[in-house]
């Protein structure tokens, strides 16, 4: 999906800053409760 986003960015001339994907705190290994793909280099 992310791929998708970034091509359809690129159609429409933005940029696309970031993919977060959010989610409860108590479920992520890390306590975060979201993933950046820009912070994970995907982006």
């Amino acid at each position: 999906m992310t791929r998708q986003l970034l091509e359809a960015a690129k159609i429409i001339s933005i940029q696309l800053l970031d993919h977060v994907i959010v989610g409860n705190p108590t479920d992520d290994p890390n306590g975060k409760g979201w993933y950046s793909l820009r912070d994970a280099g995907v982006l």
